[in-house]
């Protein structure tokens, strides 16, 4: 599986500023979130940028997982294969997401 990096940095989130966030775009009237778990306590926004992997589906029972890569210092995603995909297949992975 390939491997994509953006400059996102400054769209990793601690926990507060993570909820801060999704707060303010619920006053705005969002309906949409791009938010990815790094870890326990880092979160990735990616409602106003990022690239076409902010569009993979969430599954319990995924066929792909993520790392965190630093590239050049900046904090990269790695999507990679768990198990052989068939083509045409949807890849889609665990969002680890978690509501407040």
């Amino acid at each position: 599986m390939g491997f994509s990096c953006k400059r996102i940095s400054q769209k990793v989130l601690d926990m507060p500023a993570y909820e801060a966030r999704q707060k303010e775009y619920t006053s705005k009237g969002h309906k949409h979130f791009y938010f990815m778990t790094l870890n326990g306590s880092e979160v990735i926004d990616a409602c106003a940028k990022g690239n076409l992997g902010r569009f993979i589906n969430h599954s319990c029972q995924p066929n792909c997982r993520t790392e965190k890569w630093m590239v050049n210092e900046e904090v990269c995603i790695g999507l990679f294969a768990i198990r052989d995909i068939k083509k045409g297949e949807e890849l889609i992975f665990d969002y680890n997401y978690v509501r407040v």
